[in-house]
């Protein structure tokens, strides 16, 4: 698998990319821990709106596995909102359908957004700054 390092400097490059492509009427941005938070942050300033985090796993190092761990629980408001999940890389896109297994089914409403997307997977996410073939690790630099 090829090797490539993302600076701060062009994921906020990206982060303006999704900015402009992204709808402006979510009541908040939930990041994704750890890889999400940054960018979800990031865009969140830009898009006037509060920041929620979801701790959730995947990975055990730099494997992907099939199980996942839940960290830090979503708190949602009681009333129904529209959320934005973003998160650095949709990878396998593992972790926005184990959200959407979690959180589909409640009255509130779910779009996905991602820093990068696997070029297979570009199908799992409302929106991405740019893809990225599958033989592609990037290392952020919040990592």
């Amino acid at each position: 698998m090829q090797k490539k390092t993302v600076s701060y400097e062009y994921s906020s490059f990206i982060v303006d990319l999704l900015e402009q492509r992204v709808k402006k009427d979510y009541d908040y941005i939930i990041g994704i821990g750890r890889g999400g938070l940054i960018p979800a942050t990031m865009l969140a300033y830009k898009l006037k709106k509060k920041v929620l985090a979801l701790g959730i796993s995947t990975y055990n190092d730099t494997i992907q596995t099939d199980k996942y761990f839940i960290y830090q629980k979503l708190d949602l408001p009681t009333k129904p909102a529209k959320f934005l999940v973003v998160d650095d890389i949709c990878d396998t896109g593992n972790t926005f359908n184990i959200i959407r297994d979690i959180y589909g089914k409640s009255e509130h409403t779910f779009e996905f957004a991602s820093l990068f997307v696997k070029d297979s997977k570009s199908h799992l996410v409302d929106y991405y700054g740019l893809s990225v073939s599958d033989g592609i690790w990037l290392d952020f630099p919040w990592e």
